[in-house]
């Protein structure tokens, strides 16, 4: 990120904790992976809300912050709805369409990648045990339109670069054609040295 991330304030941190944790615990699978990342440090970057959250890993919970002055052991960034994606695909397709860029330790992203795949986390259903029902809906209802104006504005972007270099396309030459002009050129000038000679 270019510019300075939001920081997320501190209750909103918590909660997001307080989701993850309640989650682990509830699963003794989960829980068992996880204490195997104790120790590490993992910063998200979501490029379309331009905010950093960092992720540490205890032995028994994730403590979630706005900020943290260490280096993380692994980095991902990218758009909400690209890390999401990370999570259901492929971690090498995500990559290779750069749609997400992962720094640091990149066995550890992969194993965190594949963790979440395996115990895949409803943050509605958590969220909504702490702040209610009808504020969660409402919450996750605007995060989705969010991510859906996000994909539309994509693909008209893209679509209307598309159009763009087509158009643009035409008026320019393609090799072919300058080398045709060229020799012209170069075969005129051989004609006027004659005619002046």
């Amino acid at each position: 990120m270019t510019e300075t991330p939001v920081k997320l304030p501190l209750p909103i941190t918590l909660i997001i904790e307080k989701a993850i944790n309640t989650f682990i615990e509830q699963s003794p699978k989960m829980r068992q992976q996880f204490s195997t990342y104790a120790g590490k440090l993992i910063k998200i970057e979501l490029t379309d809300f331009n905010l950093a959250i960092f992720f540490y890993f205890s032995n028994n919970s994730i403590k979630v912050m706005s900020e943290y002055e260490s280096e993380p052991d692994t980095t991902f960034i990218g758009s909400s709805v690209a890390l999401s994606q990370l999570i259901q695909q492929d971690m090498t397709d995500t990559l290779f369409t750069g749609n997400v860029v992962i720094q640091g330790e990149m066995h550890l992203g992969e194993d965190l990648k594949n963790s979440f795949s395996q115990y895949p986390i409803d943050f509605e259903e958590k969220l909504s045990t702490i702040l209610g029902d009808v504020f969660t809906h409402q919450l996750f209802a605007f995060f989705n339109r969010t991510k859906k104006w996000t994909n539309a504005s994509e693909q008209i972007i893209q679509s209307n670069i598309s159009e763009y270099l087509v158009f643009e396309r035409e008026r320019f030459a393609c090799q072919h054609e300058i080398s045709s002009y060229t020799s012209s050129v170069d075969q005129l000038r051989l004609q006027l040295a004659r005619l002046e000679a």
